[in-house]
Protein backbone atom coordinates (compact mmCIF):
# COMPACT_ATOMS: atom_id res chain seq x y z
CA UNK A 1 0.00 0.00 0.00
CA UNK A 2 1.30 3.30 -0.83
CA UNK A 3 1.27 6.11 2.29
CA UNK A 4 0.74 9.61 1.51
CA UNK A 5 4.28 11.28 0.63
CA UNK A 6 6.31 8.40 1.36
CA UNK A 7 9.05 8.20 4.50
CA UNK A 8 8.63 11.63 5.26
CA UNK A 9 6.35 11.87 8.55
CA UNK A 10 5.77 15.96 8.33
CA UNK A 11 4.88 14.87 4.40
CA UNK A 12 2.72 12.57 5.31
CA UNK A 13 0.40 14.16 8.08
CA UNK A 14 0.47 17.26 5.11
CA UNK A 15 -1.14 14.36 2.83
CA UNK A 16 -3.47 13.29 5.62
CA UNK A 17 -7.21 14.28 7.02
CA UNK A 18 -5.57 15.78 9.98
CA UNK A 19 -2.83 17.79 8.25
CA UNK A 20 -4.49 20.97 8.41
CA UNK A 21 -5.55 20.93 12.00
CA UNK A 22 -1.82 19.51 12.55
CA UNK A 23 -0.99 23.13 10.97
CA UNK A 24 -3.38 24.82 12.78
CA UNK A 25 -2.24 23.56 16.19
CA UNK A 26 1.49 24.80 15.19
CA UNK A 27 0.26 27.88 14.35
CA UNK A 28 -1.24 28.51 18.09
CA UNK A 29 1.44 27.00 19.72
CA UNK A 30 4.06 29.18 17.28
CA UNK A 31 1.97 32.60 18.27
CA UNK A 32 1.65 31.46 22.17
CA UNK A 33 5.25 31.02 22.20
CA UNK A 34 6.18 34.26 20.22
CA UNK A 35 3.90 36.77 21.94
CA UNK A 36 3.45 38.74 18.58
CA UNK A 37 3.56 42.57 18.28
CA UNK A 38 0.94 44.60 16.69
CA UNK A 39 3.23 44.77 13.87
CA UNK A 40 4.19 41.47 13.35
CA UNK A 41 0.75 40.02 13.77
CA UNK A 42 -0.38 40.69 9.74
CA UNK A 43 2.75 39.22 8.93
CA UNK A 44 1.59 36.25 10.85
CA UNK A 45 -1.67 36.06 9.84
CA UNK A 46 -1.08 36.49 5.81
CA UNK A 47 2.03 33.24 6.70
CA UNK A 48 -0.84 31.36 8.60
CA UNK A 49 -3.67 31.58 5.96
CA UNK A 50 -1.18 31.08 2.86
CA UNK A 51 0.09 28.11 4.55
CA UNK A 52 -3.35 26.41 5.70
CA UNK A 53 -4.40 27.31 1.71
CA UNK A 54 -1.29 25.58 0.36
CA UNK A 55 -1.75 22.34 2.51
CA UNK A 56 -5.31 22.07 1.64
CA UNK A 57 -4.06 22.09 -2.06
CA UNK A 58 -1.61 19.84 -1.32
CA UNK A 59 -3.77 17.02 0.43
CA UNK A 60 -6.04 17.64 -2.84
CA UNK A 61 -3.41 16.80 -4.91
CA UNK A 62 -2.08 13.60 -2.39
CA UNK A 63 -5.36 12.50 -2.45
CA UNK A 64 -5.88 12.25 -6.12
CA UNK A 65 -2.76 10.79 -6.57
CA UNK A 66 -3.84 7.60 -4.37
CA UNK A 67 -7.13 7.78 -5.86
CA UNK A 68 -5.51 7.25 -9.23
CA UNK A 69 -7.43 4.00 -10.29
CA UNK A 70 -3.82 1.94 -9.97
CA UNK A 71 -4.76 -0.82 -7.18
CA UNK A 72 -1.70 -1.10 -4.60
CA UNK A 73 0.83 -3.50 -5.66
CA UNK A 74 0.09 -3.01 -9.14
CA UNK A 75 2.22 0.67 -9.29
CA UNK A 76 4.44 0.52 -12.22
CA UNK A 77 7.56 2.33 -11.90
CA UNK A 78 5.99 4.82 -14.19
CA UNK A 79 2.96 5.51 -12.20
CA UNK A 80 4.94 5.64 -8.92
CA UNK A 81 7.31 8.36 -11.05
CA UNK A 82 4.28 10.34 -12.01
CA UNK A 83 2.56 10.29 -8.06
CA UNK A 84 6.19 11.17 -7.16
CA UNK A 85 6.31 14.59 -9.93
CA UNK A 86 2.71 16.02 -9.18
CA UNK A 87 4.08 15.55 -4.96
CA UNK A 88 6.78 17.40 -5.46
CA UNK A 89 5.38 19.99 -8.29
CA UNK A 90 2.80 20.26 -5.38
CA UNK A 91 5.15 21.02 -3.00
CA UNK A 92 7.30 23.27 -5.08
CA UNK A 93 4.25 25.37 -5.47
CA UNK A 94 3.27 25.39 -1.93
CA UNK A 95 6.58 27.09 -0.86
CA UNK A 96 7.04 29.16 -3.50
CA UNK A 97 3.63 30.59 -1.78
CA UNK A 98 4.70 30.31 1.83
CA UNK A 99 8.88 31.15 1.75
CA UNK A 100 8.31 34.64 1.04
CA UNK A 101 5.59 34.86 3.57
CA UNK A 102 7.49 33.30 6.24
CA UNK A 103 10.96 35.52 5.60
CA UNK A 104 8.93 38.70 5.83
CA UNK A 105 7.19 37.27 9.25
CA UNK A 106 11.05 35.76 10.29
CA UNK A 107 12.29 39.14 9.28
CA UNK A 108 9.78 40.98 12.31
CA UNK A 109 11.47 38.97 14.92
CA UNK A 110 13.61 39.60 17.40
CA UNK A 111 16.47 37.46 18.30
CA UNK A 112 14.96 36.19 21.43
CA UNK A 113 11.53 35.57 19.04
CA UNK A 114 14.08 33.32 16.42
CA UNK A 115 15.31 31.45 19.20
CA UNK A 116 12.26 30.39 20.68
CA UNK A 117 11.13 30.03 16.90
CA UNK A 118 14.22 27.65 16.55
CA UNK A 119 13.49 25.20 19.65
CA UNK A 120 9.89 24.86 18.49
CA UNK A 121 8.95 21.66 16.37
CA UNK A 122 6.63 18.93 15.74
CA UNK A 123 5.50 16.47 17.86
CA UNK A 124 7.65 13.22 16.69
CA UNK A 125 5.05 10.50 15.96
CA UNK A 126 6.05 7.90 14.30
CA UNK A 127 3.50 7.65 11.43
CA UNK A 128 3.36 3.74 10.31
CA UNK A 129 4.93 2.01 12.70
CA UNK A 130 7.09 1.76 15.67
CA UNK A 131 10.02 3.88 16.64
CA UNK A 132 12.90 3.14 14.21
CA UNK A 133 10.85 2.12 11.46
CA UNK A 134 9.88 4.05 7.90
CA UNK A 135 7.63 2.84 5.86
CA UNK A 136 9.67 3.82 2.68
CA UNK A 137 8.27 5.28 -0.87
CA UNK A 138 5.37 2.91 -1.99
CA UNK A 139 5.17 1.41 1.55
CA UNK A 140 8.23 -1.13 1.84
CA UNK A 141 8.20 -1.18 5.81
CA UNK A 142 11.88 -1.44 7.13
CA UNK A 143 14.28 -0.58 10.01
CA UNK A 144 16.14 2.42 9.02
CA UNK A 145 19.56 1.19 7.19
CA UNK A 146 17.89 -2.29 6.13
CA UNK A 147 17.22 -3.25 3.09
CA UNK A 148 18.87 -1.01 0.30
CA UNK A 149 21.73 1.25 0.40
CA UNK A 150 22.67 4.74 -0.49
CA UNK A 151 21.33 6.06 -3.64
CA UNK A 152 19.43 3.04 -4.33
CA UNK A 153 15.49 3.03 -5.16
CA UNK A 154 13.84 5.52 -2.97
CA UNK A 155 15.57 5.18 -0.15
CA UNK A 156 18.02 8.34 -0.71
CA UNK A 157 14.97 10.51 -0.02
CA UNK A 158 13.99 9.17 3.74
CA UNK A 159 14.93 10.71 6.80
CA UNK A 160 15.56 8.52 10.16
Amino acid sequence: MWHRGGGSPLLRLACSDRGAEALEIAFVRMKYELKLTATQQPLFDALRTAALADQKRFADTCQAAMNDGVKPGQKTLLDRMQTELALDSSKVTALSDVVPKFKAFFDSLTDDQKTALSHLRPARAHFGGPAGQWRGHWGQGQQWGQGQRWGQGAMHHMRP
